[in-house]
């Protein structure tokens, strides 16, 4: 019997496709009351990394950190898989943070598949600003990021992000850009709700196994399966899901990709009109 992450003779199953492409995405996304020192600020979301040894899809995420120019680095979870992946995760992880320079620092959420020792070692050893229900100001600048808690067993403790960055729920500063990381996407009505303008998640994987065409089979949340990446909107509240990096999570499959690549969205922030209609449902603006 195979077992996820392990070799298969000579060969580990590693079927990101295709190989050949880029892990950076970029996007454009345009909000209508972006402060204006911040039209063009860039951000490099990295997400679902689940590391379980410094293998050949790192190694190729590494070396293109190297010439990628942004702003601000946002993580949205699970950077481990499995209880006895931390060290192989912390190595990792210290690697990449070594390669980035944002000028605004790096911010992140823990996922799911984050557990304790990894959370404990993440917060001592790695240059990342952690957010665990809780809101911080990004020093000399017109920005909040709201970051959302979530582990096996539990979600987002709303209230507490609200009260820690006291907010008025639905209620939007023109003059600021309110930026919030969470792990689990099926809980967007929670940011919309505390007025967040764009929200960055990861988990689904983007299914991880698709059909020729792009169509997911299975997403690991609440969300259709037609929404299980890309950018969206809700509301006045952008959304984007990224597919992540790494691969876990599904019986047999879980060392593996198929049409559906890993990737990184890196987001050019601009000031105007919102793409799609406002409305009560969650529409898709970009699939990827």
């Amino acid at each position: 019997m195979i077992e996820p992450g392990r070799r298969w003779g000579s060969r580990e199953w590693n079927l990101v496709m295709p190989l050949a492409y880029g892990l950076i995405q970029p996007v454009d996304v345009k909000l209508p009351n972006l402060p204006h020192e911040l039209d063009g600020m860039r951000i490099l979301h990295v997400s679902d990394l689940h590391i379980r040894r410094h293998g050949r899809l790192f190694s190729r995420l590494i070396n293109q950190l190297t010439s990628i120019r942004h702003d601000l680095t946002v993580f949205t979870g699970d950077y481990m898989s499995y209880p006895g992946d931390e060290d192989a995760s912390i190595k990792v992880m210290k690697k990449i943070c070594e390669r980035l320079n944002p000028s605004m620092g790096m911010y992140g959420v823990f996922g799911n598949h984050d557990f304790d020792e990894f959370r404990q070692r993440a917060g001592e050893e790695l240059p990342i600003h952690w957010l665990s229900d809780h809101a911080v100001s990004v020093k000399d600048r017109p920005l909040d990021l709201l970051g959302f808690n979530v582990t096996k067993g539990s979600g987002p403790d709303g209230m507490k992000v609200a009260m820690d960055a006291t907010l008025e729920c639905g209620g939007r500063d023109e003059d600021r850009l309110r930026l919030g990381l969470l792990h689990y996407p099926q809980k967007f009505m929670l940011a919309s709700d505390l007025g967040v303008d764009l929200m960055l998640s990861g988990h689904t994987h983007g299914g991880q196994i698709r059909l020729p065409g792009g169509r997911a089979l299975f997403n690991s949340s609440d969300l259709p399966l037609g929404l299980s990446s890309g950018l969206m909107r809700h509301r006045d509240m952008m959304i984007g899901v990224s597919r992540g990096v790494g691969y876990a999570g599904m019986p047999f499959v879980t060392s593996w990709r198929l049409f559906c690549p890993s990737h990184m969205p890196l987001y050019t922030l601009r000031r105007g009109p919102m793409t799609g209609k406002r409305s009560n449902r969650l529409e898709m603006i970009q699939r990827w």
